[in-house]
């Protein structure tokens, strides 16, 4: 039916609800929700991962999620409140947040991976729209998000603070006729601290990753953005390596493994800030292509700096590469 079905703050629900057309308004305590069709509007507790074969659950300000939630068929999820994926002792991928078949989870409250159990996981063309807060302290898997068969994109226009293995991480390649993109817009900021890890880490083929906010990077050996096989790098905005005064060293915003091949891009168009030592802008380790166009700043405090970790044996091209060579 179409009617609406209203659990009130004092009641609670352990039987499985399945929505198949219609609303439900819960404001109390629901364990296990499926929906084929229809609205779930929450404002109290949801204490069960969510199963959503099309339809759109609205959780809203006032309301908690405390597990996952498996999206397929066109699903939408709006979470205006608090969603937390899961607990570290409930066993491996007991709440995971899946995201299948065009399906989108758009985030303007606040998002938490907190344990080792559970992670983001895209395919099929799904959307995950962050303009709230991500916070992303562990994590299962390669990353915090991690794109796996078909495709799935990433778009940050809030803030995110991250230290996780990875922010962004391909588990698989992308279609090749549908590229997978993590997108940090203009308004986005990342926070990232991990020694040895990346925002982004791309190891297969066909994505693409661009910055047009901040992204803000510490930890030893840490990278900003870290791709293979043909992955395209791209910054507009800013990414700062480490803060004034760090003792952090050895990080790169842009970086290429041996593994890319000749059609993969690195392209700076923004400002990349250096106030770590022995770090660099860009890192070429295999085939690729570096584009220079933007601004690179050392700090003056900082020993073992520069443009590319590989010296001149690399080719920067662009209006600052290290060629003279002002075209691409």
């Amino acid at each position: 039916t179409n009617g609406v079905l209203t659990n009130n703050a004092s009641g609670i629900i352990n039987n499985t609800i399945t929505i198949s057309s219609g609303e439900l308004d819960n404001k109390g305590i629901v364990n296990s929700v499926t929906i084929t069709s229809g609205t779930f509007n929450n404002e109290g507790t949801a204490d069960a991962q969510v199963v959503m074969n099309n339809g759109t659950f609205n959780n809203l300000a006032s309301g908690d999620v405390n597990r996952g939630a498996k999206l397929n068929n066109n699903a939408v999820v709006n979470n205006s409140g608090t969603w937390h994926l899961g607990y570290e002792d409930e066993g491996a991928d007991k709440g995971t947040l899946d995201l299948n078949q065009s399906s989108v989870f758009n985030n303007s409250g606040e998002l938490i991976i907190d344990n080792s159990k559970n992670a983001i996981n895209m395919r099929g063309a799904s959307t995950l729209y962050n303009t709230g807060h991500m916070e992303f302290t562990a994590s299962a898997y390669n990353g915090a998000i991690n794109v796996w068969g078909g495709s799935g994109d990433f778009i940050n226009a809030g803030t995110m603070d991250a230290t996780t293995q990875a922010v962004f991480a391909s588990g698989d390649n992308a279609s090749g006729d549908y590229n997978s993109y993590f997108w940090n817009q203009e308004s986005g900021v990342i926070n990232y601290d991990l020694d040895g890890g990346a925002v982004v880490k791309i190891s297969h083929s066909n994505f693409v990753a661009q910055n047009d906010g901040t992204i803000n990077v510490s930890g030893n050996n840490a990278y900003g953005m870290y791709g293979s096989k043909n992955a395209q790098l791209v910054n507009n905005g800013t990414i700062n390596l480490g803060t004034k005064g760090t003792t952090d060293t050895g990080m790169i915003a842009m970086a290429l493994d041996s593994g890319a091949t000749a059609d993969a891009v690195i392209e700076n168009n923004g400002t990349i800030n250096i106030y770590a030592s022995d770090s660099y802008a860009f890192s070429v380790a295999g085939a690729g292509h570096v584009v220079n166009n933007g601004t690179v700043v050392i700090d003056d405090s900082v020993t073992g700096s520069g443009l590319i970790k590989q010296g001149d044996s690399v080719n920067v091209e662009g209006l600052k590469g290290n060629i003279g060579n002002n075209t691409e």
